[in-house]
This record gives structure tokens, C-alpha cells and sequence, in this order.
């Protein structure tokens, strides 16, 4: 047989093979391809493994126009919070400025994603 017949209640993997195999006998076909062997997928312990290989980033024209647009607001906001606090507060250090500009950047960059 090609799956347990006893799965964990809480797997979503038994779940989907499942209905998998059941669909599958409807339709007079092997229950069990490569693609839903959960032996392959199933580490130590039992843990199910959220994928078989690492699959990069794929990069496109929209990812890389936002991410520009980022790394150029995050370079606005340091030059603009350092230069207004070294002409509005003289007696600050440039490392206090810093701090308090990479500090605050963390707080609108956590903050924006509420927003969205």
C-alpha cells in the first residue's frame, strides 16, 4: 500500500496525499508518483520538511525597481535625519546621530508593513 493508514491528525501532508489517492482511484490511476512519496520529504523524528531543494530568488524588473526604490528611501532618510540633527541640535555627536537615525529607520521600516 502505498500510504500509512493511520496519519497524524495534524498533517497536512497525509491530508493532501489522502485526497490525492482518492482522486486517483476515481480516475483508475496509481495512487503514488515521486511527487507525493512523503518518505523523501520526512526528517528526523518525524518532521515534515517544508521543501526537497533550496530554490533562489527569481529575480524581476518589479523586484529590483522596489528594491531600489527601498535602498534609496533608506538612504534619503539617513542623510536627511543625520543633516537635519547635526544644523537643528549642534551640540550632538555624529554617532549619536547615528544611532538615533538607524534606530528611528527601524521603527518606520517594522511600522510601514501596518500600513500595507
Amino acid at each position: 500500500m502505498c500510504h500509512d493508514s493511520t496519519p497524524s491528525p495534524q498533517s497536512s501532508v497525509d491530508l493532501d496525499l489522502s485526497i490525492h489517492i482518492a482522486f486517483s482511484s476515481l480516475h483508475g490511476r496509481p495512487c503514488c508518483s515521486a511527487a507525493y512519496n512523503t518518505e523523501e520529504s520526512v526528517g528526523e523524528l518525524g518532521e515534515t520538511l517544508m521543501s526537497v531543494q533550496y530554490q533562489a530568488v527569481g529575480w524581476n524588473r518589479q523586484k529590483r525597481i522596489y528594491d531600489a526604490v527601498l535602498v534609496g528611501g533608506v538612504f534619503a532618510y539617513l542623510t536627511l535625519f543625520v543633516g537635519l540633527g547635526a544644523i537643528l541640535y549642534p551640540s550632538a555627536t555624529d554617532i549619536t546621530l547615528q544611532i538615533r537615525a538607524f534606530g528611528t529607520l527601524a521603527l518606520v521600516l517594522l511600522t510601514g508593513g501596518i500600513w500595507e
